[in-house]
């Protein structure tokens, strides 16, 4: 069996949290129990990022459900070396690639409305069809009586019958990886409609804090099996007192589909996965209320925007980056430098209660323009590579002399 699993420059170190690990375990079992589960999910959580699986670049659920089937599997081995750690991985992929896939029912009710999607079945993102509902789609489904008693009535409570309920049907092996997948691509198709109603405005809420999403993260998300008996329900964070429904205006649902278009034209390459990640990132900085924590998360859209790396890309560097999206305004720089330094109090105070709406405010309008480069332009079709995006970059920031200058020189190379 050919062991495809690497291991980062310094292994000692994945066998050294594997054996504490194991040391979470009782005694002759893989049963955890009180403050062995914390540590446990500690070490797990390192070991995700340590361990680097083919064709799982992300340190998730699904990566550490592998891991951890290995430890179990690894702690009866008599013999522990990292052949051995590598075959348990192995073994544990395989076996899971093995699990036949059935159907399964994702539903997110939403605070969309459902008389601006009338005419539609379904909304598309990707591949993946959101099929448009009102709740009553859950009389389709099978409920325990206690869930009845607590989810469904308060979904109840929270949505009306002009919502939508969006509704994601695949194959996946169990009820989390179907969780896992429909809700990774409605945040992006959240994000992108957030996208589109929230650019380029600066917003002031009076009274208690509120949110700058529009289309609000589900209070309750339910998964069913093939079924249609019900099988988890998820809950969002954060969640709130009121989910009122969108009041959408025709031009508004156009520059939804707009935007929604231009995403799914894109080339599935480095740059559309990165964006995917950025958007994301966008939902989470629009539903938070903490001012300082919707500023952390805009300031993390920089910095994957602009390849922020401590040993590739310092924080200077990260700066000019920004700067040279936004040649043609002039105050941009200086908004830059004013932004690096609230950041920088952040970081060394630890100040989030001197974060305010105009902190959000100033950082969103310099996250969106950034998340516009990628996602309303051509961009990511014509850069392909992180490799790629690095030298677009150190390009706009020359002068277009030099740009020329450089062509000439490159065309003479070609010629060579």
């Amino acid at each position: 069996m050919a062991l495809n699993i690497p291991l980062p420059g310094h292994p000692e170190k994945v066998l050294r949290y594997v054996n504490r690990a194991i040391s979470c375990y009782q005694p002759g079992t893989t049963t955890l129990q009180g403050l062995a589960i914390v540590r446990f999910e500690k070490y797990l959580y390192i070991l995700g990022d340590l361990i680097k699986i083919p064709n799982m670049p992300y340190n998730n659920d699904e990566k550490r459900y592998i891991i951890r089937a290995a430890i179990e599997k690894f702690a009866s081995y008599r013999r522990r070396s990292l052949y051995l750690l590598r075959k348990a991985i192995q073994s544990v992929r395989e076996r899971r690639n093995k699990i036949p896939k059935n159907s399964y029912y994702v539903i997110f009710p939403t605070n969309l409305p459902i008389k601006a999607f009338s005419r539609r079945k379904f909304l598309k993102i990707g591949n993946i069809r959101l099929h448009i509902n009102s709740l009553s789609v859950l009389k389709n489904f099978t409920f325990p009586s206690h869930v009845i008693q607590t989810t469904v009535a308060d979904l109840k409570k929270v949505y009306g019958s002009q919502d939508i309920c969006l509704e994601i049907i695949l194959r996946a092996r169990d009820s989390n990886e179907a969780f896992s997948r429909a809700y990774w691509w409605f945040e992006v198709y959240r994000a992108l409609i957030n996208f589109s109603l929230s650019y380029g405005k600066i917003t002031y809420h009076f009274g208690r804090p509120k949110p700058l999403s529009t289309f609000l993260p589900p209070k309750h998300m339910l998964v069913f099996d093939h079924g249609k008996r019900f099988s988890a329900d998820w809950h969002s964070y954060p969640t709130y007192d009121r989910y009122h429904t969108i009041s959408l205006r025709q031009n508004q649902i156009a520059a939804i589909d707009k935007v929604i278009k231009r995403f799914n034209r894109l080339k599935r390459n480095h740059l559309k996965n990165r964006l995917t990640e950025v958007l994301r990132l966008y939902n989470f900085a629009l539903d938070e209320v903490e001012k300082g924590y919707s500023f952390l998360n805009f300031w993390q859209i920089l910095e994957l925007v602009t390849l922020k790396d401590p040993h590739e890309v310092s924080t200077e560097r990260m700066k000019k980056r920004i700067k040279s999206i936004f040649l043609r305004d002039p105050v941009v720089p200086d908004l830059v430098d004013a932004l690096f330094e609230k950041r920088n109090q952040l970081v060394h105070e630890g100040a989030l209660s001197q974060f305010s709406q105009d902190d959000v405010n100033q950082i969103k309008i310099i996250a969106e323009g950034c998340i516009e480069l990628f996602l309303l332009t051509s961009l990511p079709n014509v850069l392909q590579t992180k490799a790629n995006l690095h030298d677009f970059y150190d390009s706009l920031a020359l002068e277009k002399p030099r740009i020329r200058e450089k062509r000439r020189i490159l065309g003479y190379v070609l010629r060579i």
